[in-house]
C-alpha cells in the first residue's frame, strides 16, 4: 500500500512541517505508524507491504499535522486478488530425427484477454533412451531444464 499526504493552506500554499500518519485495518488495529515525516515540498509519502493473509475489508489512513490539530482520514479496500487466467502454447518442428543436435521451438503465452504473458518459462523436455540395442522395452528418460523470460513469445534451443 502506497500513500502520499499533503496540506495546503487557505491562500494555496503547503504545509511544509512534520506529519503523523496512522495506517488501521478494518477492525481498528493501528497496523503502523509513521511519526515525523517531512517530505519535499510539502508532500510526504510513504508505504507498507501487506501480510501473506492480511483481513480483507476497509482499511484506512489517517493524516495528523504536527503543528496543527487539523487531520485527514481516507479509506481503502483490501479484497482477495482473482489472477487472470493464461494459456501456453509450445510449439515444435512437426518431426525430429535421432540425428538431431539440436531441438529448436516457440513458446506462446497470452491471457484469455488477448494480452500477452511477461515472465519466466521453465521447460523441462524428456527423450527416451534405449539402454541397449537389444533390450527390447527397456529405456531411460533423458530430461533437460532451461529457464528463459518471455513477454508474449520466446524461441528456444536445446542442446
Amino acid at each position: 500500500v502506497r500513500f502520499r499526504a499533503l496540506a495546503v493552506f487557505p491562500d494555496l500554499s503547503l504545509y511544509a512541517g512534520k506529519f503523523n500518519i496512522h495506517i488501521l485495518d478494518p477492525s481498528g488495529n493501528k497496523i503502523k505508524i509513521f511519526k515525523g515525516l517531512q517530505g519535499l515540498s510539502g508532500v510526504v509519502e510513504g508505504s507498507i507491504e501487506l501480510s501473506y493473509q492480511p483481513q480483507f475489508g476497509t482499511w484506512s489512513i489517517s493524516a495528523f499535522l504536527e503543528d496543527f490539530t487539523d487531520s485527514a482520514f481516507q479509506s481503502f479496500e483490501v479484497a482477495e486478488c482473482d489472477l487472470p487466467r493464461f494459456e501456453v502454447i509450445v510449439e515444435l518442428p512437426p518431426y525430429g530425427l535421432v540425428e538431431d543436435s539440436v531441438l529448436t521451438g516457440k513458446v506462446k503465452a497470452k491471457y484469455t484477454f488477448g494480452q500477452p504473458v511477461a515472465g519466466m518459462v521453465e521447460l523441462h523436455v524428456g527423450r527416451n533412451v534405449h539402454l541397449r540395442p537389444n533390450e527390447c522395452g527397456r529405456n531411460q528418460v533423458q530430461t533437460t531444464q532451461i529457464a528463459f523470460e518471455i513477454n508474449g513469445e520466446s524461441s528456444f534451443t536445446i542442446p
